[in-house]
């Protein structure tokens, strides 16, 4: 698979699984996947869901982490 097919599936799935602010270029973090070898290796798709669990915020219950003053 060339780079750009696998810059375009990992950008999909990305889109699908990650939620970030709107300012993030989901495409520029695809290519900078493609460049680390240990990325470029996998199936874009598990590479895309592999690198969400390391990006998402952790959970945090309802009602705590809250101020109150």
């Amino acid at each position: 698979m060339d780079a750009t097919e696998w810059i375009d599936r990992c950008a999909a799935k990305l889109d699908e699984l990650w939620p970030r602010d709107a300012g993030v270029d989901v495409t520029q973090l695809t290519l900078e996947l493609w460049r680390e070898r240990r990325w470029r290796l996998m199936e874009p798709e598990a590479a895309a869901a592999l690198w969400t669990t390391f990006a998402k915020p952790p959970e945090v219950p309802a009602n705590q982490g809250l101020v109150r003053y």
